[in-house]
């Protein structure tokens, strides 16, 4: 049985970061059973610094809880709480970020479950909203290499997939700017829930969203 993977909308809404920050996303999993509502949770945040025309700082990560959303990645259940007795098991876990075209440079991620790719030179990326154009953007990638297999949580549970928190860093770049649109969000190929039978193909909840200076 396939599920829809949709952004989530409940009535505590979707989170959203401060000002200064990248807005975060709470992007959950419709099942297409009226008992069991998945959904997948996405919290960032960063920030960057600069004077005149020249980066002089760069951050961004997934480490810290925003809103209602847990940090990292996980899977969880909005509904019955014997949907949380299942374990979901995922082809790849992904994780792209698209920023203006040399913002940064020398990128670094502090996690070593994550591997870093790019610039990676691709033209257009694949979204929420369809397919975007990214010729004028550096795109990143970062491949997870833990265990793609984790048990679903509840709604009101702070678990994190083991090893998904991380943190990019750059201290050099140019960006003359008071605000950056980027996009940023996790993608799979396939999932799928051990014991409910469910299954999701070609997922993704990158989305373009903005970020500002600090201070």
């Amino acid at each position: 049985m396939s599920a829809s993977l949709t952004r989530r909308q409940i009535a505590k809404g979707a989170a959203w970061a401060a000002p200064a920050v990248i807005a975060t996303a709470a992007v959950p999993a419709y099942s297409a059973s009226a008992k069991y509502v998945y959904y997948t949770s996405k919290s960032v945040s960063g920030d960057y610094r600069h004077t005149g025309c020249t980066l002089t700082s760069f951050q961004y990560t997934t480490a810290t809880p925003v809103g209602i959303e847990v940090a990292g990645f996980a899977i969880g259940h909005l509904t019955d709480n014997t949907a949380a007795n299942t374990t979901a098991t995922l082809s790849d876990l992904t994780f792209t970020l698209a920023l203006p075209k040399g913002m940064v440079s020398g990128l670094t991620v502090n996690n070593s479950l994550w591997k870093l790719s790019g610039p990676t030179g691709a033209t257009t990326i694949s979204t929420k909203a369809g397919t975007v154009n990214t010729s004028n953007m550096d795109v990143y990638v970062l491949t997870f290499a833990g265990s793609l297999t984790n048990k679903v949580t509840g709604e009101s549970s702070t678990t994190t997939w083991p090893g998904t928190t991380f943190t990019l860093s750059a201290s050099s770049g140019s960006y003359c700017y008071s605000s950056a649109t980027i996009y940023s969000g996790y993608s799979f190929r396939t999932g799928t829930l051990a014991n409910n039978q469910f299954s999701w193909n070609n997922y993704t909840n990158v989305e373009n969203t903005s970020i500002n200076p600090a201070g």
